[in-house]
């Protein structure tokens, strides 16, 4: 962000008082893995990158990872530098690079998934924490894709919860009667109920048996999918959890792509 506001101020001043414009033409490139080769002019055309691209990692020479403020930021945003004079050197700089920035947003999709049980410490942290990282690194297509899926696992939960609860209200109503009559009993026979008294419990017994089994069912659920889900993103894969509703949803691009990188991982 830092960045981007230096490029925002650069581009301002060059409009401003040298009435200079920065016009981009044709495809731009998306947040899907592109090479952008460029023809280096000056240092402007860097900053014209910067502003351009999603998030865009250079290439640059070793002589620049000397300057403080410069290698600094290049760092930040995942630049790597190479020597001009050893290109098997440089040629592993670059596979190296690449690997680590898949590495990275594996396990950053990772942590999406597995920040979903931080609902048993702190409430509603199945949604915000997800949601924080999703939203700083959307960017990437492989967390997008995962943080989307944990999201909209997280409120199909919460949905099929609620549902679960509305089901039982009717009956709850319905036994409502069954309940008053047995508190009345038992106040009259204080101490020694009768086994009707204890039948008319059989209606709330029932019910919160087949509520109690159906909560108990989505949380094995929802427990054995988020680790699942926590498995496949390490692995680079994505994971479609099961009765879920896609309230967001992802790019039919991205989806295709993991999807055929993992075929190509496969065969």
């Amino acid at each position: 962000k830092v960045i981007r506001l230096y490029c925002d101020v650069v581009f301002w001043i060059l409009k401003k008082f040298y009435n200079i414009k920065i016009l981009v033409k044709g495809h731009v490139p998306d947040n899907s893995a592109s090479i952008v080769c460029s023809k280096h002019q000056s240092f402007l055309d860097v900053l014209i990158l910067l502003k351009a691209l999603p998030e865009p990692k250079f290439i640059m020479k070793s002589e620049l990872s000397w300057i403080p403020v410069l290698a600094t930021y290049a760092r930040k945003i995942g630049c790597f530098n190479v020597k001009r004079n050893d290109k098997a050197r440089s040629w592993y700089a670059l596979k190296e690079a690449i690997k680590k920035e898949a590495e990275n947003q594996k396990n950053i999709a990772a942590g999406i998934h597995l920040t979903t049980f931080l609902k048993y410490f702190f409430p509603f942290a199945n949604f915000i924490a997800p949601l924080i990282l999703w939203v700083i690194h959307k960017e990437k297509p492989f967390v997008d894709a995962n943080g989307k899926q944990a999201i909209n696992f997280q409120l199909s939960v919460l949905l099929y919860s609620i549902g679960i609860g509305l089901l039982c209200l009717p009956f709850f109503v319905l036994f409502a009667s069954d309940f008053i009559s047995l508190v009345e009993a038992m106040e009259s026979n204080i101490g020694n109920p009768s086994f009707y008294d204890l039948r008319n419990l059989s209606g709330y017994i029932i019910l919160f048996g087949i509520a109690g089994l159906l909560l108990f069912g989505l949380f094995i659920l929802e427990l054995y999918a988020v680790i699942t889900a926590t498995m496949y993103a390490a692995k680079g894969k994505l994971y479609n959890y099961p009765l879920c509703i896609p309230f967001l949803k992802p790019s039919s691009e991205i989806v295709s792509e993991i999807n055929q990188s993992k075929n190509e991982h496969t065969s």
